[in-house]
């Protein structure tokens, strides 16, 4: 008679990394430990592992995820995955260039908002964006500008002008008879 022998028992993977966070810095680096040769896996009956790893790339920016996948099968087509994730984070503000400082102005001659832009030291593509709340009666009050930008991993900045506005420029009488005698 045949005996036909089988193995229907996956093999295990003894070590995997933990998902991790990784953070970008201020040069949009970051740093993965490489366990490409410390992921190992031991079977019941195959003594020959060989341990693959594939790698998805989903970092944009210096934001997204990097998944690792490290499979092994066994002489008898038995396959085990283990997968580890990386969260790589941008926790570094962009900067806001070209802000002007606090000023004080005639009412006559307020200045047009400055065009101000940011950089990062991942994101290459930042919107500025302006707010600018009014507080002008009668030619007197503040103007308060508020540039910001949000980059990809989601930190923001934001800075502030402070325009006082002031009249200095006395009124004018307008129809003032001129000096006159009268008998």
């Amino acid at each position: 008679f045949d005996v036909t022998v089988t193995d229907d028992e996956d093999p295990v993977i003894t070590f995997c990394p933990v998902d991790a966070a990784v953070s970008a810095d201020a040069s949009c680096e970051f740093t993965l430990l490489d366990y490409t040769g410390g992921v190992t896996a031991t079977d019941n009956c195959d003594t020959t592992l060989s341990v693959s790893l594939s790698e998805i790339d989903g970092v944009v920016d210096g934001v997204g995820t990097i998944t690792r996948t490290w499979s092994v099968t066994d002489d008898g087509g038995n396959t085990t995955e283990a997968t580890q994730t990386l969260t790589v984070v941008d926790s570094t503000p962009p900067a806001l260039v070209g802000v002007p400082a606090d000023d004080t102005v005639e009412c006559d001659a307020i200045p047009a908002a400055a065009t101000v832009t940011a950089t990062d030291n991942c994101d290459t593509t930042l919107s500025v964006s302006l707010s600018e709340v009014d507080g002008v009666v009668d030619g007197v009050g503040t103007i308060t500008r508020t540039w910001s930008v949000t980059d990809d991993g989601g930190t923001t900045t934001e800075a502030t002008q402070t325009l006082t506005v002031v009249d200095s420029t006395p009124p004018a009488l307008v129809g003032v008879p001129a000096d006159d005698t009268v008998e």
